[in-house]
């Protein structure tokens, strides 16, 4: 049977009623496609151009969200084994030279990169915690003024995440911010489940000095436990508790 002869038979046997509903479902089984293809791209491109996001080497901020999300917390072993700063020179030679052992991930051609700004400030307010700490991080280490990160650490400090609250902490005591909101953040740190994000809110709050005179009570514990890091922390915070205590 010709495909002309098929469509006289089917024209016959649907009424006027039939044909258009017939046309709706057809009609919206191409569009419920095409959106798929839309989301499915991988480069996410066409979903990124619809939806009007920034780019950054021809790649939008879904695309990106997509790769730093798929670094997973497996690839940061432990993500507070790093205090915030520059990256480590040697580190940065061997990148430059092409002699590290393992390949680059994709979410590294993001740093250093002004160009990657605004993907980055995106992704600080992505749904998913660990690309907004992730990113958080990244732009942090960006060549750019103090003022510019400011904002945008005070944003992250009210995140729901306490790991993204606390790499806002961190970085704002090391940008010599001493604002009163970042101790309570801090005193949640001493608290966390990590080892590592116990010591580094102490490392934080020593640096505070005795404005953060309310942490004394939880390093005090903490002393008590054997903690050393909480005792080299009360003599920044406060020197007379830490003698009653017997800090050395």
């Amino acid at each position: 049977m010709r495909p002309c002869d098929l469509y006289l038979v089917l024209a016959n046997f649907f009424d006027e009623k039939s044909k258009r509903r017939v046309l709706c479902l057809g009609f919206g089984l191409v569009v419920g496609l095409g959106c798929l293809a839309v989301w499915l791209e991988p480069t996410r491109v066409l979903w990124g151009l619809l939806r009007g996001e920034n780019f950054f080497e021809g790649r939008p901020t879904s695309y990106w969200s997509g790769v730093l999300a798929a670094s997973e917390e497996a690839e940061f072993e432990d993500r507070y084994l790093s205090q915030p700063g520059p990256p480590d020179w040697l580190e940065e030679l061997t990148n430059k030279l092409g002699l590290r052992n393992e390949p680059n991930p994709r979410w590294r051609k993001l740093e250093g990169q002004p160009a990657a700004t605004p993907c980055l400030l995106d992704l600080t307010n992505d749904r998913n915690s660990f690309v907004r700490w992730l990113a958080l991080q990244i732009f942090c280490r960006m060549p750019v003024d103090n003022n510019e990160k400011l904002p945008v650490l005070g944003r992250a400090l009210q995140d729901a995440d306490l790991d993204v609250r606390l790499e806002a902490a961190m970085w704002l005591v090391q940008l010599g911010s001493r604002d009163s909101e970042l101790i309570p953040v801090l005193i949640e740190g001493l608290k966390h489940e990590n080892p590592m994000a116990r010591f580094v809110s102490m490392d934080q709050l020593a640096v505070l000095g005795s404005a953060a005179k309310s942490a004394v009570p939880l390093l005090l514990e903490a002393w008590k436990q054997g903690d050393f890091d909480a005792g080299r922390a009360l003599q920044k915070i406060d020197p007379d508790v830490a003698a009653r205590a017997g800090v050395p």
